[in-house]
């Protein structure tokens, strides 16, 4: 696949994602530790190369693979986009009552939580 391609796949599923998760693109910024132009600019196809924690993590918050997210393959049976995710807005509620630090101390145990042995086939490095 033409690397263009790719990359035009991958933004459109990176907001694809998002918008089926119900968040906005300065929500995603607070869950990856970036800002809200930043978000813009992987869903509109300016940046091309997003680092791998990054897509991991959100790969594993819209419960969809790396791969997939990265516009590398198709969808499967195995990596569906999981339309209900009402925790999901809860969980960024109670993140956005957070303080900076707090939220960054909130971020590093979740790539913790990543490293776990049981998320290894979808997760293997997550700085």
């Amino acid at each position: 696949m033409d690397n263009n391609v790719r990359y035009n796949l991958a933004a459109a599923r990176l907001k694809s994602c998002r918008i089926k998760a119900g968040l906005t693109q300065e929500q995603v910024g607070n869950i990856c530790g970036v800002k809200k132009s930043t978000v813009g600019r992987w869903e509109n196809g300016k940046i091309k190369n997003i680092g791998l924690p990054i897509i991991q993590l959100l790969a594993h918050y819209y419960n969809v693979s790396p791969a997939w997210l990265s516009g590398l393959d198709m969808p499967t049976d195995e990596n569906p986009i999981i339309e209900d995710k009402g925790h999901i807005e809860e969980f960024i509620q109670l993140y956005n009552m957070l303080d900076f630090e707090d939220q960054s101390v909130i971020r590093g145990e979740i790539k913790g939580m990543l490293r776990a042995e049981k998320y290894k086939k979808d997760v293997e490095d997550v700085s």
